[in-house]
């Protein structure tokens, strides 16, 4: 029994090129900046929320206020108790996490990008 040769290997085309887009800024206020990079055709989110307070701003002998920040980040709000914010997050697919690092405590969502107005409102009311 013989075997066919094998195929040819297709021809690999170089990489096209490709840049990180331009954000758009926003500053709605209150000491908030947005930066936005629109990315069409793309259906995923992410949303990171830097709170801009670094762990070298925290008080002598109260260390770990960052921490302590971001791990109360999503425990709920003055009107949403903590098993409604799952409960929204969970209908709209987000996905989120929360750390604190030398820069402050921080809080990145992942999201199908239809879910945008949902997951901003969610960190609008925990903030």
């Amino acid at each position: 029994m013989t075997s066919a040769p094998p195929a040819p290997r297709p021809a690999v085309a170089p990489t096209a090129r490709w840049k990180f887009p331009v954000p758009c800024e926003y500053r709605p206020g209150g000491g908030v900046t947005v930066l936005a990079y629109d990315m069409p055709g793309q259906h995923a989110a992410t949303v990171v929320c830097h709170l801009g307070t670094s762990a070298v701003t925290e008080p002598e002998g109260c260390d770990g206020i960052a921490a302590v920040t971001a791990a109360a980040m999503f425990t709920g709000a003055r009107s949403v108790p903590a098993r409604e914010f799952e409960r929204r997050a969970g209908a709209a697919g987000i996905n989120w996490a929360m750390s604190a690092g030398w820069a402050g405590p921080s809080v990145t969502l992942e999201l199908p990008a239809r879910q945008l107005p949902a997951a901003l409102d969610l960190v609008r009311l925990a903030l």
